[in-house]
């Protein structure tokens, strides 16, 4: 049954609650029971019948259960508040385990510990429940993605058990580090780092230590300073070199039969399925009438036939479909398809190489424990934005 606390006007089950108003035990008890043991030591005696265990009346000289003379059959005993204080911390344990929190500490010492240490051990155990209660209310800030959802899972497994408040708060240190050290591996996949592997390497070495975080910053930041370095290099260089002069020279012409000129590349659609056949992310820039007229279900049934084939088979594959051609390119886990009208692009296969390891390697944990949920790999979508726009800028 819930009363209400004259002191703090909380609403509780908890009868040390009601008892102590809100205050700690430990607080409680030096505020108000040393004091009253102190001036009332006497009054904490009361006279037992030896015979048949009844109370007695005080200044009463015969047991009014068994009519048992005071002088003959009764003895001192200390008042029944160890029962009353057993009753409270059994009732403390019941509030806090329908809140959902795990006793089994306290449990495991009511039937062993003695009063004083009980009372430091629920002491303990209100003051890691505070520090819970403070680091759960911090969590609800705390933004992560699908690359820390066993590492979340793990710090909320803890959450229900103030004992390990300690672990809680290491785990939740580790956690921000690792946050930072992805946020740092995006930028530096955002990087334009062509030519520069050996130190993109270096940095993702030193990635794998969550403690190297300084470190890590400092090299990006050199890895910027570089390319930046770079790019102005190259400017210059292409402003100061001087310009061939143009010789001109008497050809003789051979009439031949005119070649048909190679029609451009134009990729009208990107897309990126799992080698199982699911699709992870499909990118057209075909007009609405074109994508309704378009025979998808054939295109997908062709698609999946060279896509589903053994993890082994990896590499190009180039089928033509009436106007246009399916560039497919296998890779371990993942295949990139590409419907391009026109003649094939030099350097495409290349692109389509590396953006496949890229990807591979970006999600390899996520590929290893791949349990057929779409949702898992969500984050492709962003680097086929990105894919298609650089496609888009090489038809130019």
């Amino acid at each position: 049954m819930y009363e209400l606390c004259k002191i703090c006007g909380k609403k509780t089950a908890n009868p040390r609650h009601i008892k102590t108003h809100g205050m700690t035990y430990k607080e409680y008890k030096k505020k108000y029971i040393e004091v009253e043991e102190e001036e009332s030591q006497s009054a904490q005696q009361e006279l037992v019948c030896r015979k048949c265990g009844a109370y007695l009346e005080p200044d009463s000289d015969i047991c009014t259960v068994c009519d048992a003379p005071v002088e003959e059959g009764v003895e001192e005993t200390p008042q029944a508040e160890e029962e009353e204080e057993e009753d409270e911390y059994s009732m403390t344990i019941m509030e806090w385990q329908a809140q959902g929190y795990n006793t089994t500490y306290l449990e495991e010492l009511m039937d062993t510990a003695s009063k004083q240490e009980l009372d430091e051990a629920f002491d303990l155990y209100e003051e890691n429940l505070e520090r819970l209660r403070e680091i759960i209310r911090n969590v609800e800030d705390i933004e992560t993605d699908e690359r820390m959802a066993k590492d979340v899972l793990s710090i909320r497994e803890l959450l229900t058990n103030p004992m390990k408040v300690d672990d809680v708060e290491a785990s939740l240190e580790g956690l921000m580090k690792k946050i930072h050290i992805n946020r740092l591996r995006d930028e530096l996949y955002e990087l334009d780092t062509r030519g520069l592997e050996t130190q993109v390497n270096e940095v993702e070495e030193f990635m794998k230590n969550p403690d190297n975080i300084a470190a890590i910053q400092k090299k990006i930041s050199d890895l910027r300073r570089e390319i930046k370095a770079r790019f102005f290099e190259g400017a210059v260089a292409m402003e100061f070199t001087p310009k061939k002069k143009v010789v001109h020279r008497k050809i003789r012409i051979v009439r031949k039969e005119a070649q048909k000129a190679s029609a451009e590349t134009l990729v009208r659609d990107l897309m990126v399925l799992h080698r199982d056949g699911t699709l992870l992310s499909h990118l057209t820039r075909r007009s609405k009438e074109d994508f309704q007229n378009m025979k998808l279900k054939q295109i997908n049934h062709l698609i999946q036939s060279k896509v589903r084939l053994p993890r082994d088979q990896v590499g190009l594959n180039i089928v033509e479909y009436y106007d246009d051609k399916l560039v497919i390119h296998n890779g371990p886990n993942l295949s990139m398809i590409l419907i391009i009208s026109g003649d094939m692009r030099k350097g495409l296969d290349s692109v389509l190489n590396k953006a496949i390891g890229l990807l591979e390697k970006r999600y390899h944990d996520k590929l290893e424990g791949w349990k057929g949920d779409p949702a898992d790999l969500s984050g492709i979508a962003k680097y086929t934005d990105i894919l298609m726009d650089a496609f888009v800028k090489m038809e130019k």
